[in-house]
């Protein structure tokens, strides 16, 4: 053996001598490709005669397949032989490979000279690229990929983990060695030895074990690629396909991929997504994953002895992935395909859809009685239904009329539920329909061997089918959605039909003369039954004068086995010789149809919404994930079908599309109501979960049973509770690729019972994240489930108080689960895990509100008599998890320590009293963030700044409670402290005690409860933002706001504090220090003793999370040391809980502290008065009622003086007061509260500035489409504290001015409001309020000074007709005021301070 220098990222060796892989001695291969030799009818002789191979082709437990049984001598493979061999930079390597021997010719003629590409893209991913050295061939375009290590991707969504040998393992050196035998060629990559004498984690398992051995390479418009398997390695992968099981058998059957309009109802068929991908997982729980990066149709055939590649295309280009764990195979498959989108969290929760909802008041009456019957509904989808004709974008006039449809689904967002329609592909071809017009002029349209835009016939009749690879495909598509949601405001998108599918099959396609251009508009069901639209009615052919290369594409050497019968590639989709813009054919692009659609889909939604998108993809391909979740597909109601939906759910995971789903009950057919709460409780834990049913089916809506009611109030009821357990599963596949639901082998590779799990039917279980396990019932009739469970303990959650201990080497018992009651789908939590639940609600937005309980479930059962600890093993027991939270729909996903909560539960004997003490410690922060500085340094903890830097801030529900499974023991006592960290090794520091509530302490069947929501404690972690309104106003408006602010009645102090402090985020410091306890006593002991209660909303000030108490206000002296609460106990389960951050020595007391003179609300409250958009925005959303309550960009400060402008003056806007300054202020508090509507409305607003002031038509529609632009806005940024302030009647209005009593200077602002209301002068920048309301509130309020009042607001007005804000700008009265509330109002020329 001859070596090369050695190389730094892998190890490469040159052998000139590797024993090949034993092949058969004949010219036979029952498993190779198969070229017909024969006919039908031939015998066994005849096919000998002619020189040709008989083997029948039978496959064992596989359906048939169409293949020949005569077929050409197909053992021997071309070879090639190494010409040059050229070392790379960074550990690449290059080689030339000249053709040394010709075989099976009627394949084609093989390619004179290859060129070899070696590149290590990380220590565990290895690509190796073999094409044509003279000729440019086919590739899958890489910038459809977000991916984060090929080059010209469009790069990822931004998974934080590193690729290597696990998520954010170290590197230690490469995985792999590298050979190359000369002649013949061929490759051989091996775990790498130096990875094995390194020791890291998992790398030494099988170290230098065979992964990857190119037996056979072939490379002309037929490549083959072969590689040897290890005979014990379990094969995942190669989708998509139904099957009831999730591995390959190893028979030698070709798997085709190829994208096909096909349902999951025909086993081992090639469906609508294409996944060239294989893992191999061995029995000793090492894995390793093959990646064949083409769109060229192909067949996957794994044999006994090996896996070949049969490609019809392009080039071969294979990422090899070392692992070593599956999960690791994962997190390098989605580093390389791109990263799993984050999925917004309404998404996660109950969706009902059925194709047949005959009218939009049908719709309206499912959703009403989800509502009538407690089941929790999130979303409600139309099928095609809802179309005008089945053409895109549009909705039936007569069922689904667009006013109706726009009341409906606003009445849906008043309840925080969403609408989700479907779009298909085709556009109809229709002269005068906008879609088809705008595609023809954009040119956006695929185009046939004519040169005119392609025709096909789908639903809508004769369409043409957008070319999605195309700019101006893409940009004509993404108009249309927008316009689309301009008509009435969906939610997400569903793409249909997109692999994509055609009705017609053939070349070139025409009208039929004197046949109708479109179906009927609104088919019956017998008419649909008796003329269906999908037969094709236009004539297709192949068309004469077709080039060499277009007949090759048309009928191409090798016929992969689709459907199983070797149908030809266009067979009811788009003709391959159809091309897109660049000229590229559907013969290479046909698989990435679907992915190139969702990625413009999900772009143009989240550009449209301003948020997080989510869209739902029929077909799929590799990368699909990093944009669009995915189903299995129009499935039946069938026992058998529910089962199956179990592997092609998980498979998905596997392919890092972790949103996956079925369709619950099933599609096609009626389902009893025993399959349907079977259904509805295993779908209850898909990640995706739809019902979802065909037009000729029935109803089959949850409420429609009283036993499926009671299933899916039962299961969707956990699953809503565990929305904290499954939103931060999502967040680990948007960061790692680990798929939510999960095969067992996953998260226990070790354990050999569990790589073939779902060879065991009907026991196909599976995982949700890390550590649920559940159970499924699949069989009819059944009332109990045989299930393994891997070693460990097991706790029901469901409150029955069952426990399984598998012991070390797991086992298998037999679960009851009845069809009624709890416990219908039996589901378990591993013990020695840790998770967060909520109190669930009938939508996410009510659920995540809810309290949250840490669950804690112990590695065994502590009871009585226990002894020193046997059951947590012995010793100290130590559990940890984290929990992510963010605002749910935000693009950019959260990395800010507030983004989580870390649960931190530790458990130990103590021997002496024979007890048992433990603590639960919450910290803000995730795990890698909290870790151990290491080497035994421990640095001060700067989570403060770092909080700050990230700026971020995160709504966190009220504590509720802990529960412990397994501590079935007495407490004796239990604390509550509150505790701050001081050093990154974990040091805590207790700053306070709290006494535990009266009755906490409380036993169920699984273990302790300690109920802990008579606290109030909020997990608080919001910031003020460090957008600073000083910065907004500029200096010369500040001073004169200082200048104004000095007649203020609560005194010249309050000025210099707040110039001291301003409102910056830079200055945040320096203003808590100001009041610190230390800055109190210096102003004098006796006036803090005097201060009064602080609002809620005031004491969230400081850029880091704390736990915060509302239940009753603090004492000063516990308000100025709390930096944080925790609980925790020397002898019984409790609660700790630390900050986000904590305060550095300087700056230890970051809370406001009020004294009757230094009380902080006023300055900043007039301060925040002195801009005009501020002023302008908060008063007319207020006189709507929608004013921002909680706005992230106004602070917690802002809140408070939201609500008291809300208190003191209220009045109604008319649109004939949608001014132009009305519509910019609007603008600008939406662009500055990132709200969803900005975009789109900030297009409106050119269009009726030319429009204003005259058409009063286009007035109203604006001022409606800016009132649910506010409500958008308002959902989103919910104040954060548990005080309210969108008052709708006077009842509201008295109770929340007796609350706000308590401040000195809030009777003094009511009197200066209702002074200038009395002059009828707007005050402080406004264009007017109700004089009304104002007197009303100032009566309220119980005031006394009016006459000073009345002077300040002479002073600011000081010209006759005008007003004078706080920055300067002024608005200019109406000349008549008898005319009603802004009519008559005239315009200012520009809005902009005076004497500016």
């Amino acid at each position: 053996m001859r070596a090369l220098t050695s190389m730094a990222l892998w190890a490469l060796l040159v052998a000139l001598a590797i024993p090949p892989m034993a092949l058969s001695e004949t010219a036979c291969d029952a498993v190779g490709n198969r070229l017909d030799c024969g006919y039908p009818g031939m015998s066994p002789q005849e096919c000998e005669q002619k020189g040709c191979c008989w083997l029948p082709a039978a496959f064992p437990g596989a359906p048939h397949v169409d293949l020949p049984w005569c077929f050409r001598p197909n053992a021997e493979p071309s070879e090639y032989r190494v010409a040059d061999l050229r070392q790379g930079e960074g550990g690449s390597l290059q080689a030339s490979l000249a053709i040394s021997k010709r075989t099976q010719p009627y394949l084609g003629e093989d390619i004179e000279s290859l060129r070899l590409d070696a590149e290590p893209l990380s220590d565990a991913v290895l690509r190796l690229k073999i094409g044509d050295a003279a000729v440019q061939r086919w590739e899958v375009p890489q910038w459809l990929l977000a991916s984060e290590l090929l080059p010209g991707s469009s790069g990822g969504p931004g998974g934080a983990a590193a690729v290597g040998g696990g998520s954010g393992a170290a590197s230690t050196g490469p995985l792999f060695e590298l050979s190359v035998k000369q002649e013949p060629f061929s490759l051989e990559v091996t775990r790498s030895q130096a990875q094995a004498a390194g020791g890291s984690a998992g790398a030494g398992e099988g170290a230098g074990r065979t992964v990857f051995n190119s037996t056979a390479t072939r490379l002309d418009q037929y490549l083959e690629l072969s590689t040897w398997l290890s005979p014990s390695a379990v094969l995942f992968g190669a989708g998509e396909r139904a099957s009831h099981t999730l591995h390959l058998e190893r028979n030698g059957m070709p798997r085709t991929l190829w994208n096909h309009d096909l349902g999951p109802t025909f086993p081992e068929q090639n469906m609508y997504g294409s996944h060239p991908f294989v893992m191999a997982l061995e029995p000793d729980g090492t894995a390793w994953g093959m990646l064949l990066l083409s769109s060229n149709a192909m067949d996957v055939v794994p044999s006994q002895d090996r896996l070949s590649w049969r490609v019809t295309g392009g080039i071969l280009d294979l990422l090899l992935l070392l692992g070593p764990t599956p999960l690791a195979v994962l997190d390098q498959l989605t580093a390389v395909v791109g990263r799993p989108a984050m999925m917004p969290y309404w998404s996660l929760g109950w969706h009902q859809c059925k194709y047949g909802y005959q009218s939009v008041w049908e719709v309206e009456e499912v959703v009403a009685n989800y509502s009538k019957a407690g089941l929790p509904l999130e979303a409600i989808w139309t099928d095609i239904d809802h179309m005008d004709g089945w053409r895109d974008f549009t909705f039936n006039p007569t069922n689904f009329p667009l006013p109706e449809m726009r009341r409906f689904v606003a009445g849906l967002h008043s309840k925080g539920q969403r609408w989700v329609p479907i779009v298909d592909p085709g556009i109809k071809v229709d002269p005068g329909y906008p879609a088809y017009d705008a595609g023809l002029k954009a040119g956006a349209f695929m185009r046939g061997v004519d040169g005119e835009p392609y025709l096909g016939w789908v639903w809508p009749g004769a369409s043409h089918f957008p070319d999605f690879l195309s700019p101006a495909g893409r940009d004509y598509f993404a108009v249309q959605l927008e316009q689309h949601s301009q008509m009435v405001p969906w939610d997400g998108i569903w793409i249909d039909m997109n692999e994509v599918s055609n009705f017609c099959t053939g070349t070139q396609c025409h009208m039929r003369p004197g046949a109708p251009a479109t179906p009927l508009r609104a088919p019956s069901r017998a008419q649909l039954r008796d003329d269906p639209p999908w037969v094709c009615h236009l004539d297709c052919q192949e068309p004469q004068g077709l080039n060499a290369t277009q007949l090759r594409w048309l009928h191409p050497p090798y016929d992969v086995s689709s459907s199983l019968q070797r149908l030809p590639l266009g067979t009811k989709a788009m003709s391959v010789l159809a091309s897109h813009h660049d000229g590229s054919v559907q013969y290479n692009t046909h698989q990435l149809y679907g992915l190139s659609a969702v990625l413009t889909i999900s772009r143009a939604v989240r550009a449209i919404l301003g948020r997080r998108p989510f869209v739902l993809s029929r077909s799929s391909f590799l990368g699909t994930g990093a944009y669009a979740a995915h189903w299995t597909g129009d499935n039946s109601a069938t026992f058998e079908q529910m089962a199956w939906s179990v592997p092609g759910v998980l498979s998905i995971g596997l392919w890092g599309i972790p949103m996956a789903g079925a369709d619950i009950c099933g599609f096609m057919g009626d389902p009893t109501p025993e399959l349907c709460a079977r259904w509805a409780s295993l779908g209850s834990f898909y990640p995706f979960a739809r019902d979802h049913s065909d037009l000729h089916g029935g109803y089959q809506e949850l409420y429609r049973w009283p036993e499926v009611a009671a299933a899916g109030k039962a299961a969707l009821g956990l699953r809503y509770r565990l929305l904290p357990y499954l939103y931060t599963t999502f967040h680990t596949a948007y960061q790692t690729g680990a798929p939510v639901m999960r095969p067992l082998f996953l998260n226990f590779p070790q354990d050999p019972n569990t790589h073939a799990i779902d060879r065991r039917a009907p026991s196909l279980q599976f995982m949700v994240g890390p550590h649920l396990l559940v159970s499924p019932v699949l069989q009819q009739g059944a009332t109990s489930v045989r299930a393994y469970f891997p070693p460990g303990t097991w706790h029901s959650l469901w409150d029955t108080g069952e426990v399984v201990e598998a012991g070390e080497g797991g086992t298998t018992v037999v679960l009851d689960a009845p069809l009624a009651g709890l416990g219908c789908i039996p589901l378990h939590m591993q013990g020695g895990s840790a998770l967060a639940m909520q109190q669930g609600g009938l939508t996410t937005a009510e659920a995540k509100r809810s309290p949250l309980t840490v669950v804690v479930a112990l590695a065994g059962v502590l009871e009585a008599g226990t002894a020193g600890g046997a059951a947590l093993g012995g010793g100290k027991a130590r559990i940890s998890a984290h929990v992510y939270n963010d605002g749910g729909e935000e693009v950019e996903v959260g990395t800010s320590l507030c983004n989580f909560l870390h649960i931190d539960a530790t458990f130990s004997p103590q021997p002496v009293s024979r007890s048992h003490a433990a603590q639960v410690l919450l910290q803000f922060g995730s795990p890698s963030q909290l870790r151990s500085a290491g080497a035994g340094r421990c640095s001060p903890a700067r989570d403060a700044e770092a909080a700050a830097a990230a700026d971020a801030a995160v709504e966190w529900p009220v504590l509720g409670g802990i529960e412990v499974l397994g501590w079935h023991l007495p407490v004796e006592a239990m604390t509550v402290e509150v505790v701050q960290r001081t050093d990154t090794c974990g040091g805590l520091e207790v700053v306070r005690s709290l006494a535990p509530p009266h009755g906490a302490v409380g036993a169920g069947l699984a273990g302790l409860r300690l109920d802990l929501s008579a606290l109030g404690h909020r997990l608080h972690a919001s910031k003020m933002s460090g957008r600073s309104v000083t910065k907004a106003l500029g200096a010369r408006q500040q001073k004169r706001v200082f200048a104004q602010l000095a007649h203020s009645p609560c005194g010249i102090e309050q000025l210099q504090l707040t110039k001291a402090y301003g409102l910056g985020g830079d200055q945040q410091h320096k203003h808590s220090r100001l009041f610190s306890p230390a800055a109190v006593a210096a102003r004098g002991a006796d006036k803090a003793s005097k201060a009064p209660p602080l609002l809620p909303c005031t004491r969230c000030q400081e850029p880091h999370c704390r736990l915060q108490s509302f239940a009753s206000p603090p004492s000063h002296s516990d308000q100025n040391e709390e930096d944080s609460i925790s609980m925790q106990s020397a002898a019984t389960p409790a609660l700790c809980g630390s900050s986000c951050g904590s305060a550095q020595e300087d700056d230890a007391f970051p809370e406001f502290v009020a004294t009757s003179i230094v009380d902080p609300l006023l300055p900043a409250f007039l301060f925040h008065l002195g801009s005009t958009p501020v002023l302008a925005a908060l008063t007319q959303l207020e006189q709507w009622d929608l004013h921002p309550v909680g706005a992230h960009d106004f602070g917690s400060l802002a809140v408070t003086i939201a609500g008291m402008l809300v208190l003191c003056r209220r009045a109604a806007v008319t649109p004939g007061e949608l001014t132009p300054e009305l519509l910019l202020t609007l603008l600008w508090l939406l662009e500055n509260a990132h709200g969803s509507q900005y975009r789109p409305l900030k297009f409106c607003l050119p269009s009726y500035l030319r429009l204003h002031p005259d058409n009063a038509t286009h007035r109203e529609e604006l001022a409606e489409h800016y009132k649910r632009a506010m409500v958008a806005l308002q959902l989103q940024v919910l104040q954060r504290c548990d005080w309210r302030v969108l008052l709708l009647h006077g009842g509201e209005l008295d109770a929340a001015l007796d609350d706000l009593d308590a401040h000195s200077c809030f009777d003094d602002l009511c009197t200066f409001v209702e002074a200038c209301a009395e002059a009828n002068r707007p005050v402080l920048g406004s264009h007017g309020h109700s004089p009304d309301m104002a007197r009303a509130a100032a009566r309220a309020s119980a005031h006394g000074r009016s006459t000073q009042a009345e002077a300040r607001c002479r002073s600011s007005t000081d010209r006759s007709g005008q007003t004078g804000g706080l920055d300067g700008c002024y608005w200019e009265l109406p000349a008549d005021k008898g005319t009603g509330a802004g009519q008559g109002r005239q315009r200012r020329s520009v809005l902009a301070p005076r004497n500016a």
